[in-house]
């Protein structure tokens, strides 16, 4: 589904509307910092990131990924933002679920895959495929997930989204959410969703396309 400008910049209008009233602006744009932490909250200017949007004629899946980013940046778990039914059909694409065969568990500094979900992937030998490949390695510590170290794979997964000050708490958000979530929560490229390439210390990878 397509979103046109004149949709995306209503959009954009009424939102900002909605926001004036429940979130102080000049704070989020000026926030007070802690004693010695002087860079502890974000300084965001919402109503200026919201302007330069990109608002001509576009898929309107990548432009509720610039808004969810934007928002992110708040750095506030509890700001979200949902949109109604006019925006439907782009909402049902929205409204699915990604649902990961695998969790990733931390033991002696390494990280394991082991399966999980295996409910969702028993209905096309492709998906047994999954669960079989991961149980056969589940003892196998993990060298890299899509390049990247296992810990700061988990560390940054969710980060363009969901945004959390502590990196503590950042760390076991991902390593949660990692295993289930809603698009609508977690716009992300749909590449990043659906190939997923693992390689194990023992030099064996698998690249797993999940959707």
């Amino acid at each position: 589904m397509e979103i046109s400008e004149e949709d995306s910049k209503n959009l954009i209008s009424n939102l900002e509307k909605i926001l004036e009233k429940y979130i102080y602006l000049d704070i989020l744009k000026n926030p007070p910092q802690p004693k010695d932490k002087e860079d502890y909250f974000n300084s965001v200017d919402l109503i200026k990131e919201f302007n330069e949007i990109n608002t001509e004629k576009r898929a309107f899946y990548d432009f509720y990924r610039d808004l969810k980013s934007i928002i992110s940046k708040c750095q506030n778990i509890n700001l979200n933002i949902n949109l109604n039914k006019e925006f439907s059909p782009g909402i049902s694409l929205l409204n699915s679920i990604f649902i990961s065969p695998f969790a990733l568990i931390i033991e002696n500094e390494e990280v394991y895959a082991i399966p999980i979900n295996e409910e969702y992937f028993n209905k096309t030998e492709k998906d047994k495929n999954f669960i079989k490949i991961i149980g056969q390695n589940e003892k196998i510590p993990i060298n890299f997930i899509n390049n990247e170290n296992p810990i700061n794979y988990i560390q940054n997964y969710n980060g363009e989204f969901k945004k959390l000050k502590s990196p503590q708490a950042q760390f076991v958000f991902n390593q949660h959410f990692l295993q289930k979530m809603k698009i609508v929560d977690f716009p992300f490229e749909m590449k990043r969703l659906t190939d997923i390439k693992i390689k194990y210390k023992n030099d064996d990878s698998y690249v797993i396309n999940i959707l």
